[in-house]
């Protein structure tokens, strides 16, 4: 076992010096950010450029092929090899530098070394900050690390090179068959409710705030607020309470079947109360759509339809705050046809988007475990447990 500080050249840029965004051209020296950190690289396409003389001010920075950068401040933990490096490069203040001193280990050995839990383990118990977490140097160069002779750091890298690229191959194939599952779910609502007329469903906007009652006939009621409202669900659980009058309470409360759609934030966005528990209305953030000749389930498809077809991006002005207000909606034009046929329609897509819903869990799952099951290859294999030398 060895510590990164008798083992490793670790430097990181003191502070900014002075330079700020406005210094980053279109060419020079590269000045890489943990935002170019991509897949275990640096992503120079989308690196910022500094000038010759900020790249000079400080030589301890100055990148060469193969240094294996690691992230400080922020997101912890994130590493790169730097490789390809066909012109001058350095750093920003949220990165360190380390380069293997005297050739004692592999950089592709650190490189996973970093990757394991053991390292992540070590950070959670040492960084430092409460908003903005912090790894300062003199805690990194306190890492205790396994450090197996030079051929077995190369067979356990390229175990690991090996090992991994067939997982995360298995996990790209699996996040893409998810993408196809979803355009098909969304292919198919919009081939089955893209038939109809017009609009005939009564809309009513929630209640402003009111955080202090105004009379003495006002009461607190609990109320939904466009986060309760997610796609096809409505979450009714430790919800805010506000003030409002009994006819208030009466016009805008909430029973099962109602439709919620978002008037702001994520706008159309709309789900269905499944069960309500007491009396609950609504915020003006949201609207409740009722009908007694028409379908709220097959509206919420439609809604979903013209989401996945950006009608709400059109519709409502998303330069600057967006809004679905009552006029825009009530004047949307939406296929409409008799009762009986929007509900053989919502039928038919509540049982073929819960097949698709279900696969998609599953896929998700067997995700999960392959992550999970690279987290453990890579730990085992740096610790010794898995023996790849031959």
């Amino acid at each position: 076992m060895k510590r990164i500080g008798y083992t490793t050249y670790v430097k990181g840029r003191i502070g900014w010096q002075g330079l700020t965004s406005d210094e980053f051209i279109d060419e020079g020296p590269y000045c890489v950010t943990g935002t170019d950190f991509q897949n275990g690289k640096i992503s120079w396409n989308t690196c910022y450029h500094v000038d010759e003389k900020r790249y000079n001010e400080d030589p301890y920075i100055k990148l060469q092929e193969m240094d294996l950068l690691i992230t400080k401040d922020g997101t912890i933990g994130k590493t790169a090899i730097v490789k390809n490096l066909q012109t001058k490069a350095t750093l920003n203040s949220g990165i360190f530098l380390t380069r293997p001193l005297k050739h004692i280990y592999m950089t592709n050995f650190m490189y996973w070394v970093l990757n394991s839990n053991i390292f992540k383990n070590f950070i959670d118990l040492t960084k430092t900050g409460t908003t903005i977490s912090h790894l300062y140097q003199n805690v990194f160069v306190r890492f205790l690390f396994p450090l197996p002779p030079l051929p077995e750091q190369e067979a356990i890298a390229a175990f690991l090179d090996r090992e991994t690229g067939h997982i995360d191959s298995l996990v790209a194939k699996k996040q893409k068959l998810i993408e196809l599952l979803q355009e098909k779910r969304t292919a198919l609502i919009s081939h089955a409710v893209t038939k109809g007329l017009n609009f005939a469903f009564s809309i009513q906007l929630g209640k402003m705030l009111q955080p202090e009652a105004s009379s003495k006939d006002d009461s607190q009621v609990e109320y939904l607020k466009a986060l309760h409202v997610q796609w096809e669900k409505v979450d009714t659980n430790n919800l805010p309470v506000m003030w409002a009058s009994p006819n208030e309470i009466l016009k805008y409360s909430v029973y099962k079947g109602d439709l919620l759609v978002c008037e702001g934030g994520e706008v159309g966005r709309a789900g269905i109360l499944k069960e309500v528990d007491g009396t609950i209305i609504i915020q003006n953030a949201l609207h409740r759509v009722r009908s007694h000749n028409n379908s709220n389930l097959f509206l919420l498809y439609v809604l979903q339809h013209a989401s996945s077809q950006k009608w709400f991006e059109i519709l409502c002005n998303k330069a600057t705050i967006a809004h679905f207000t009552e006029e825009k909606f009530s004047a949307l034009k939406i296929p409409l046809p008799p009762l009986p046929e929007q509900e053989a329609i919502a039928e038919y897509l509540d049982q073929e988007t819960a097949r698709i819903d279900m696969l998609v869990t599953k896929i998700q799952a067997a995700i999960e475990k392959l992550r999970e099951y690279r987290t453990a290859l890579i730990s085992s294999a740096v610790t010794g447990k898995i023996d790849v030398r031959e």
